[in-house]
Parts: C-alpha cells; sequence; structure tokens
C-alpha cells in the first residue's frame, strides 16, 4: 500500500533537511578552522586540496537546498501543485553532492595504500566510488530536464538511483574493512601500539558507519516510499556527514596517537595586557615610586706597610709548621 503524500513528508522533510543540515554545516565549519588553525601549515597540499574541495562543495549544497526550501515554503506558499513539481537546485545540488562523496572517498583509499603500499587493494575500493558519482553526474544531467516527481519513479531513474546510493554504501563499507583489516594485521603485541590500533579501528568504524547508513536508508525509503522526500533527506544528510567524517579523521590524529581526552585545541582569546612582572617588584597603582640613589666615595687611604719577615733557616720545626699552614688553608681542620 503506497503511503499518501501530504505536506508533513514532503514540504516538512525537506525542511527539516535544512535544519539539520545548517547544524552539520556549522559543525563541519568549525573542523575546517580547527584544521587550518592546527595542520594548516603541515600538511600536503592533495590534504589542503580535499579540504577546501569539501568546504566549496558542501557550501553549494547547502545553499542550494536552502534556495529550493525558500521557493517551495515561501514563493509557492498555497499553491498545492507546488510539490509536484521538481524544484532545479535540488537537482544541481547532486553535481556538489557527488565531488564531496569522491573527495572523501578517494582520500580513504589513498590512506589505505600508506597501509598496503599496493595499488591493486584501493584501486578495487576506488572503483565503487567512481561507478557511484559518475552515474550520479549522469543522472544528474538527465533528470535535470524532468518537471514533476512522478517521473523520478520510472524504472530508469530508480535503477539508477540503486547503483548510486549502493555504490556509495559499497565503497564506504569496504573502506572501513579493509582498514580495520590492516590495522588489525599491524598489531606487534606492544601494549602502546596496539591501544593505538584499537582506538584507530573503532574511529574508522565509526565515522565509516554513518554514511553507509544513511546511503542504504535512501535507497529503502526510495523503494518504500516514492512518494514522499523521505529519501531526499537521506540523500541530503549523507554529503554533510562525509564532510564531517573527513574533518575528524584529519583533527583526530592527535588523540588517535597520543590517546588525549580531546582532539580538538582548546578556543582561547588573549586580551593585550602589559608583560608580567616579578611579584616583589609588583606594586599598586596607586603607590609612588621613590628611587633613593647612595653615593659612595672611597678615599685612598695608604695602608701601613709589613714588615719584611725575617728570614729563618729551614730546620724540622719550620718544615712542620708551613705543612700544617699549608693543610688548614686547604681545608684539613685534623691539623
Amino acid at each position: 500500500m503506497a503511503i499518501q503524500t501530504t505536506i508533513d513528508n514532503t514540504l516538512g522533510v525537506l525542511y527539516l533537511s535544512v535544519v539539520t543540515g545548517s547544524a552539520l554545516y556549522g559543525v563541519g565549519c568549525l573542523q575546517i578552522w580547527f584544521y587550518f588553525r592546527r595542520f594548516g601549515s603541515r600538511d600536503a597540499w592533495p590534504i589542503k586540496f580535499a579540504v577546501w574541495t569539501v568546504l566549496v562543495c558542501d557550501t553549494a549544497q547547502m545553499a542550494l537546498t536552502t534556495v529550493a526550501v525558500y521557493r517551495y515554503c515561501v514563493t509557492n506558499q498555497g499553491n498545492p501543485g507546488a510539490t509536484a513539481r521538481i524544484e532545479k537546485a535540488l537537482i544541481i545540488e547532486l553535481f556538489f553532492s557527488g565531488g564531496i562523496a569522491i573527495s572523501v572517498q578517494m582520500f580513504y583509499c589513498w590512506r589505505i595504500w600508506k597501509f598496503c603500499k599496493s595499488w591493486i587493494v584501493p584501486g578495487i575500493v576506488a572503483t565503487f566510488g567512481w561507478i557511484s558519482v559518475l552515474v550520479l553526474w549522469v543522472y544528474s544531467m538527465i533528470v535535470i530536464h524532468y518537471e514533476n516527481f512522478r517521473e523520478l519513479v520510472q524504472p530508469t531513474p530508480v535503477i539508477m538511483s540503486t547503483i548510486i546510493t549502493c555504490g556509495a554504501a559499497g565503497c564506504d563499507m569496504a573502506i572501513s574493512a579493509v582498514m580495520i583489516f590492516y590495522l588489525q594485521r599491524s598489531k606487534t603485541g606492544v601494549r602502546k601500539s596496539t591501544d593505538i590500533i584499537n582506538r584507530m579501528i573503532i574511529f574508522t568504524f565509526n565515522t565509516g558507519l554513518p554514511t553507509s547508513v544513511t546511503a542504504l536508508l535512501s535507497i529503502i525509503s526510495l523503494h518504500a516510499m516514492p512518494n514522499t522526500f523521505i529519501y531526499i533527506f537521506f540523500y541530503l544528510l549523507t554529503g554533510r556527514l562525509y564532510t564531517n567524517s573527513l574533518l575528524v579523521t584529519l583533527n583526530a590524529r592527535k588523540y588517535l596517537l597520543e590517546g588525549q581526552p580531546s582532539a580538538m585545541p582548546r578556543i582561547g582569546f588573549k586580551i593585550p595586557r602589559e608583560p608580567k612582572r616579578d611579584n616583589k617588584a609588583r606594586k599598586d597603582s596607586s603607590l609612588v615610586s621613590i628611587h633613593i640613589s647612595q653615593n659612595t666615595t672611597r678615599e685612598n687611604v695608604p695602608l701601613p706597610q709589613m714588615p719584611p719577615r725575617a728570614e729563618v733557616a729551614e730546620g724540622p720545626l719550620n718544615r712542620s709548621q708551613s705543612t700544617a699552614t699549608m693543610l688548614t688553608q686547604h681545608g684539613d681542620h685534623n691539623v
């Protein structure tokens, strides 16, 4: 039995996608600020290029989704037939969504290559990602000419949507599985390195799980509830999760290696102040500082000259006295 189309499962769901996406977009921007504050001067240019690509695509996708919701809810307010028409901004944002997905997936494939030092495994994993994104871009160029959402549930668009989401989910799950396999194999038995690897395994699983789940929920809702916008909600959510997955991975490197409780740098706002002075020299501002200068005058007074020491013939007694004096001067108090 098909679910009846209502304003709640169409415009309501689309509105929730903007609210949720805006929150995740804000988190992503904060993560990017943390990244460039800590690692911007140290990372290689390919990593920074991936971060900038994700930021630009995420911003464009967020702006286009907001435009679509504004036109549905404000421009066409009171028009019951507006929800049946496809807003072109929703289709254009698919190009940027594909850019986010492929950038993040290729970054993880590069990490797999760093582990195994072979292009075979990361090449196979990357194939799923490229198939998904290429089909997505072809799908976008086809459906941008459609006028209403009923055309999206025809066999050809549905098959292409299934390939897109299954390819993306398969790539994400393959990335997580391969990373966990190589991490598990790299354990040496040393406690410190084992703790680091265990943290990396848990972190890899947690970062790959959300995108895989949302991709699967998107394809399930498309087949189960094609007359609603629920599948659009999950698909738009996937792009935000890709962005945060990449940035959390980059910012959490210190935590993964050192096990510190927080992977984020502390935010501090410094107020300019006077240089720190010694506590002994610190005075209250209300007191008057008084400096007393003392001048000491030395007079050259001739000292009395000692009479010349009489020369005494060296004998046994004199030799013992000289030895005692020498030992006393060197600190031997037993003499």
